[in-house]
C-alpha cells in the first residue's frame, strides 16, 4: 500500500548489532548514514583503553639486580615478536620473563606448557588458561581458537614457561605473523 513502511530492516540491523557490537546502543561496526542507510566498517576499532589484565599479577616482587637486564630484553621485545630466555634450571628464567611480561603495555598471561610437546597441544593449554573449555566436537581447532582470543584481546604478553624450542618456534611462526600486538616470551 502507498504510504506504509516497512520496519523490517531496523529490526534486522538492530539485531545484527546486538550479536556484533560491543554497545550496540552506540555503534561503531554497522553506523547509521541518516538519510542514506547504514555503513559497515570492517575493521573493528581500538578497543577502549581497559586495565591491563591477566593471570600475573601487576605487583610482582622486584628482581634485585635485574633493571638493565629487564631494560634491554624490553627493548628487544619493542623490535621483535619473540623472545627466548635459555639457561640451566633455578636461574631466576621464569622470574625474569614474568617480570618483563607485567612491566610492557597489555596483559600479561603465563602459561605452563612442561609436558606439552606440539603445537595442538600447546594451544589447548592456552586457550583453556584464556578461558576457552573445548567441548567434544568442537569444529574449530585450538590454534584457531587462541588466535582469535588474542586478536579480541588486543596487546597479549605471553610468557610460555617450560616450553621446548621446537613448540615456541612453531607458535611464533603459526601466531606472530596475523597477531602484531602479541609478545611471546618463552621459558
Amino acid at each position: 500500500a502507498p504510504g506504509v513502511q516497512s520496519r523490517a530492516p531496523y529490526f534486522t540491523v538492530r539485531r545484527l548489532r546486538a550479536k556484533i557490537e560491543v554497545k550496540p546502543d552506540t555503534p561503531v561496526i554497522l553506523q547509521t548514514v541518516h538519510g542514506v542507510g547504514y555503513r559497515f566498517i570492517a575493521t573493528r576499532p581500538a578497543p577502549a583503553r581497559l586495565p591491563p589484565s591477566g593471570n600475573l599479577s601487576r605487583s610482582l616482587p622486584h628482581l634485585i639486580g635485574r633493571d638493565e637486564t629487564l631494560e634491554a630484553l624490553a627493548g628487544t621485545l619493542g623490535e621483535r615478536a619473540d623472545l627466548t630466555l635459555y639457561g640451566p634450571p633455578g636461574v631466576g628464567k621464569t622470574a625474569l620473563a614474568q617480570a618483563l611480561a607485567v612491566r610492557l603495555e597489555g596483559e600479561a598471561w603465563v602459561c605452563d606448557l612442561s609436558g606439552r610437546a606440539d603445537l595442538p597441544s600447546a594451544a589447548r593449554a592456552i586457550a583453556e588458561l584464556l578461558g576457552r573449555r573445548p567441548a567434544a566436537g568442537d569444529p574449530v581447532p585450538p590454534q584457531e581458537a587462541v588466535l582469535s582470543m588474542l586478536a579480541e584481546r588486543g596487546r597479549v604478553n605471553l610468557v610460555l614457561d617450560q616450553t621446548s624450542p621446537a613448540t615456541a618456534a612453531c607458535l611464533v611462526e603459526a601466531w606472530c605473523p596475523f597477531l602484531p600486538a602479541l609478545k611471546l616470551i618463552s621459558t
